[in-house]
């Protein structure tokens, strides 16, 4: 036993590089620890979550208390003393002998806990992650630092900017994320009970005892965790560090993260305080801000709040821009930057092209009008900021909209259960946030757009995300803003808002909210009742009845389609042919002109019978991204032993070439994937040649695996076929409209032969207005954003091609993919699990799709009835339809630009006047603060420094677990013929 007791000891020292030595020298070294050491108010925490309204022991909890118990699985022995895990008691929280509430000597959190009435916090940035590479992790934190200089600038201090990672999920983090941490921890007593690595593990330890145990129904009963392991928990870290980058010009460039401990951490350069929260349980992203707004910001409250998703890069100066905007003007409650697909001018990055025309035009003019009106309708939660007094729950108040509507769907999941549309209007909480804001009560907030905000964010790299993405936006757009639109006036009832907001610019701004709502749900109409009406004017007999003249020599000129005469025109008689006219009809058409002819006539029916086509695929079966990694688990299951060692022998033959470790997996990967395909081909022939239930259970699992990845490989190619064939068809029909018309402007009377009918000129007069409008009001946008950003204006103009070959694929592809799937709500909120929950959604797609396809059905037929039976010819529909759409155009345009100039010649100086007596208050307290700040954190030590040491032999007892743990999700992953021997020895592991 002491032998083995001695290699759990040196298993434990090489996982986690502690030694016995590093524990000596902390002991030995702890009394010339400075008075600010930073493993004392770093020291991480489990902290339990209060929210607003829920049982807080009259008022002894605060919103965030520290979980006093030691997260440790419970055994208990029967009376023949086999040993049970004890499930953990979820209602046992609120025990006093439990639960305590934040000191101030509980490190950085205690501090700003103490001081949350003071603004210490100026801007409290949340970054939820789930399972996102550690690269974009460092890269957000690196560029978030940035921004300390300016700040600094205006006098805030680096601890008064703090980011809050919150992890949605304990174990859906990746391990490079968990190694990021490890490597803050070195050379700091680590608590082991309170340790990421550790905790995974521990987890880890209790998921596969279950599996083990055949009783994984326990992990889906309790949401995906043991319910030995408290649900309700999060594991708390706070830390000060100081990201540097080797090549400043190179995004990609390595960097390295200090802590204070480290030599090289300089505390007179930027360096950011980030709390990090792991939440024991995955209950999606609504849920990380549920203990980021009820948790974190009633805990510390901070003065304003940003919200960064982890991948999104701010420019150097965006955080500020945010902070000068709000700080300038008190009824700023909500700000949004421009989100870009581009770095930030120091550096450069190739991205879809497409995708950023799209993004660009919403800026350059969506987001500018809306904040013409003074709401938008989104604040990204990528990148924006908001006032938390506008979010907070006031003294007069027990709940406010944040409890009621924001958190209604984390709070009371049951009214998900049976109705579509409120789970899909939860897919955009930011909407139901924005209105919530204007609508707080005694105030007269207003959301506002920040043009030189900048921020990137990366983009789907594939279509299935992008199409996944786009469908949960529009969703729940649909719903959402039917909920903001029905609402809004009862809700802003107790607000303060002048009469001219009230009554003028808010019910101006829902008017063309609702005007755009109606446009997606009939764009489908709109699009078909073009394709059809493209081919209208082409569609002539080719041979027509017409007049020629004859002139004076008898020569019969060319004949003329639907000629009227004059009064001083005649036909002529039967006997005398000069100077007069004469019936005739037009000649054959060539080959040419034939086949013209008969593609005017295909096209707009196979642009038909592709909607249909696609639709009938929308609602047969889903596009869903696959993860080469599933490929590869299935690739390593087919591979034999000569493969196996094919590839480490190539593994071997990169080291020895010097590639870098990411080249390295990339051209392995490569190979098991050839050696995997190679593998199942053969496979296929037993597959085809057995039925399933004759085939051996190894490989049944396998050919399932393989049924499954191949056929939804299959489903996704066809989408791909779809969305080609909507960008052909689309970019044809704009060549045959855009022929038209050049037709009709400049040369009427040439291509009459092919038999083009042509229109009069008060028509061709209205076109060529419509146009010249319409392209005038978008080269003045252009042209003013030309003066103050003309790196967004290029941007714009390098991605047209590129999205207007797309745009189909944005617009009718999308529209229709996203009706047909309105029983898909993942993604936001929580995903229904029950057959009978799931067969309702289904119930209520039917019923929805049945009402979207009869009123676009309507739409088509109203429109082609007045286009193709007019009774005196003109064309009211089309005539209609180019006026509603340059007038949308034109306000819209003249409403954004307004905005844009008055924010870059007026609100600008307005803040800066302002902004000079808050720099100068801030300097002046900058002393004080500091010396408060840093007294703070020398009392934390000096309470703590006794108590934070531990003995080598204690490390080792209370980790006795962990060797365990490992051990058997090391035995468990390894042979699943190991069973038999947990079985024998299970009363022996929980003896340790």
């Amino acid at each position: 036993m002491i032998s083995e007791q001695s290699l759990n000891q040196r298993l434990i020292i090489n996982e986690n590089e502690f030694n016995a030595s590093c524990l000596d020298q902390t002991s030995n070294n702890s009394d010339s620890k400075q008075q600010t050491d930073p493993q004392m108010y770093q020291k991480p925490l489990d902290l339990f979550m209060v929210c607003t309204g829920q049982d807080d022991q009259d008022g002894k909890l605060q919103p965030l208390n520290i979980f006093t118990q030691k997260i440790q699985p419970k055994t208990e022995y029967l009376q023949e003393e086999s040993p049970y895990i004890v499930n953990f008691d979820e209602s046992s929280y609120l025990n006093p002998s439990q639960l305590r509430p934040i000191a101030e000597t509980d490190g950085l959190i205690g501090y700003y806990s103490k001081n949350k009435y003071k603004n210490v916090i100026q801007m409290l940035i949340c970054v939820t992650m789930y399972s996102e590479d550690r690269h974009f992790l460092e890269q957000t934190l690196l560029h978030i630092q940035k921004n300390l200089q300016g700040f600094s600038e205006l006098g805030v201090q680096n601890f008064q900017i703090v980011v809050a990672v919150i992890y949605d999920g304990i174990m859906k983090i990746k391990e490079e994320v968990v190694e990021f941490y490890c490597e803050l921890e070195k050379g700091e007593s680590i608590d082991l009970d309170r340790n990421l690595k550790t905790r995974r593990e521990l987890i880890q330890n209790q998921i596969d005892f279950l599996e083990l145990q055949k009783q994984s129904y326990l992990l889906d009963a309790n949401e995906g965790l043991p319910p030995s392991i408290p649900k309700n928990i999060s594991l708390f870290y706070q830390n000060k560090i100081q990201i540097k980058q080797f090549d400043k010009q190179n995004r990609n460039s390595k960097i390295k993260i200090l802590c204070p401990y480290n030599a090289e951490f300089n505390q007179n350069e930027p360096n950011l305080t980030v709390f990090s929260i792991f939440k024991h349980k995955n209950a999606k992203k609504l849920s990380s801000h549920l203990w980021f707004f009820e948790g974190l910001c009633r805990q510390v409250r901070p003065k304003y709040v940003s919200f960064v998703d982890v991948g999104t890069l701010p420019s150097e100066l965006g955080l500020v821009q945010f902070y000068k905007v709000m700080e300038g003007n008190y009824h700023i409650g909500g700000v949004c930057g421009f989100l870009g697909l581009e770095e930030p001018p120091e550096g450069g990055q190739e991205d879809n092209t497409n995708q950023k025309k799209n993004i660009n035009q919403k800026h350059l003019n969506n987001k500018n009008f809306d904040s013409f009106l003074g709401f938008l309708h989104v604040l990204p939660g990528a990148w924006s900021a908001y006032r938390y007094d506008a979010l907070e729950v006031q003294s007069n108040q027990k709940t406010n909209f944040m409890q009621e509507n924001y958190f209604q769907s984390v709070l009371n999941p049951d009214l998900l259960t049976n109705d579509i549309k409120e789970a899909n209007k939860f897919l955009a909480e930011d909407r139901i946030l924005c209105l919530g804001i204007i609508s707080a009560k005694g105030q007269n907030y207003q959301l506002k757009y920040i043009p030189d905000a900048y921020a990137v964010t990366d983009s789907p790299q594939t279509l299935e995300e992008f199409i996944q993405q786009r469908r949960r936006w529009t969703n729940s757009m649909i719903f959402a803003l039917n909920h903001v639109l029905k609402n809004y006036k009862q809700s802003i009832k107790e607000s303060i808002h002048s009469k001219w907001f009230s009554k003028v610019r808010l019910p101006l701004n829902m008017y063309f909210a609702f005007l755009g709502l109606i446009n997606y749900i009939l764009l489908p109409a709109f699009f078909l009742f073009m394709a059809v009406l493209s081919g209208y004017q082409f569609y002539i007999p080719s041979k027509q009845p017409g007049k020629s003249y004859v002139d004076s020599s008898s020569q019969q000129q060319s004949c003329i389609l639907d000629y009227d005469l004059t009064s001083s025109e005649t036909m002529c008689d039967t006997n005398i042919k000069q100077d007069c006219y004469q019936e005739c009809q037009t000649g054959e058409l060539t080959i040419y002109q034939k086949i013209f002819n008969i593609f005017m006539k295909i096209l707009p029916l196979s642009i038909v019978m592709t909607v249909l086509l696609f639709m009938i695929v929308c609602l047969t079966f889903k596009m869903k991204k696959q993860n080469f990694s599933e490929y590869l688990q299935l690739f390593n299951s087919v591979i034999n032993e000569e493969d196996k060692k094919q590839i480490e022998e190539f593994r071997q033959i990169l080291r020895a070439q010097n590639k870098s470790s990411q080249q390295i997996e990339t051209k392995v990967n490569n190979l098991i994937q050839k050696l995997g395909e190679k593998r199942l081909n053969d496979f296929k022939i037993l597959f085809e040649s057995k039925k399933s239930h004759k085939l051996p259970q190894d490989l049944r699992k396998i050919k399932s695996e393989y049924d499954r990845l191949y056929t939804q490989k299959y489903y996704n190619k066809v989408y791909k076929i779809f969305a080609s064939l909507f960008s052909i068809q689309t970019l044809l029909l704009v060549f045959v409209i855009t022929f038209s018309l050049y037709i009709n402007i400049f040369a009427p009377q040439i291509y009459k032969d092919i038999g083009f009918y042509p229109l009069p000129k008060w028509m061709r007069l209205y076109i060529i207005i419509i146009i010249i409008i319409n392209t005038g009001f978008f080269f003045m946008i252009m042209g003013f954003h030309l003066l103050f950003q003309p790196r967004l204006v290029w941007l714009a103009f390098k991605s047209y091609l590129s999205f207007t070959f797309y745009a189909p694929v944005y617009q009718i592809f999308l529209s229709i993919y996203s009706f047909c799937n309105l029983d898909d709500v993942t993604w936001g909120t929580k995903g229904l699990q029950s057959s009978t929950q799931n067969q309702i959604f289904v119930s209520d797609k039917v019923r929805y799709v049945r009402y979207w396809v009869w009123i676009n059905s309507s739409f088509i037929l109203a429109f082609l009835s007045a286009s193709l039976i007019p009774l005196d010819k003109t064309p009211y529909v089309v005539i209609g339809l180019g006026i509603y759409c340059t007038l949308y155009n034109v306000l819209r345009i003249s409403g954004g630009t307004i905005n844009y100039l008055k924010y870059y010649l007026f609100d600008k100086l307005k803040i800066k006047k302002q902004l000079n007596k808050i720099v100068t208050s801030n300097l002046q307290n900058q002393e004080e603060l500091k010396r408060d700040y840093l007294k703070s954190l020398s009392l934390t030590t000096v309470k703590q420094i006794n108590t934070q040491e531990t003995s080598q032999q204690q490390f080792f007892e209370d980790k006795e677990q962990l060797v365990f743990s490992r051990s058997i999700s090391k035995n468990y992953s390894q042979n699943n013929s190991q069973q038999e021997f947990f079985r024998t020895d299970e009363k022996e592991i929980f003896r340790y």
